[in-house]
């Protein structure tokens, strides 16, 4: 821990920084080209065993993604569903394919940055911290790689 604060001031500096990591993470790659969200990356490539039928099988995630938020919409209009990113045809799955990347790797940069929170956590303040960084950020992740699985397969 870097900067000693009291648990009750971390956790109000937690939550702060928090959302100013957010909008700033999420305003960035809202901002990013196309070409820049495409450009591959270690971490966005779909390995062999991430099919459409594995994460189905293994995280059940076709039950419950309907309740993870879409906040594409909230960077400037651009969402995640198919029938809002321009249809079900070729240049809509395309479209879809680039925000759904995007969204992974808003949720990514939020991962790599959550050490952040060291220099002032300790004890459950530190807890909730980690906590909050997996329960916000993994499902997510889930969703998206198990889109860009589905796109693939039907690409």
């Amino acid at each position: 821990m870097l900067i000693r604060l009291a648990p009750a001031a971390a956790l109000l500096v937690s939550a702060a920084t928090w959302v100013a990591a957010g909008v700033a993470v999420g305003l960035t790659w809202a901002n990013a080209s196309d070409a820049r969200v495409m450009r591959p990356r270690r971490v966005t490539r779909l390995r062999p065993a991430e099919t459409r039928e594995a994460y189905r099988r293994r995280t059940r995630v076709h039950r419950w993604k309907r309740w993870v938020p879409d906040a594409g919409a909230w960077w400037g209009g651009r969402r995640k569903r198919l029938a809002d990113a321009g249809g079900t045809g070729g240049d809509g799955r395309a479209r879809l394919g680039v925000e759904v990347l995007r969204a992974e790797l808003v949720h990514w940069t939020m991962l790599a940055i959550s050490p952040v929170w060291l220099a002032w956590s300790r004890g459950w303040v530190l807890v909730a911290n980690a906590a909050f960084a997996i329960l916000l950020n993994v499902p997510c992740l889930v969703v998206t790689r198990s889109t860009r699985a589905r796109l693939a397969a039907i690409a």
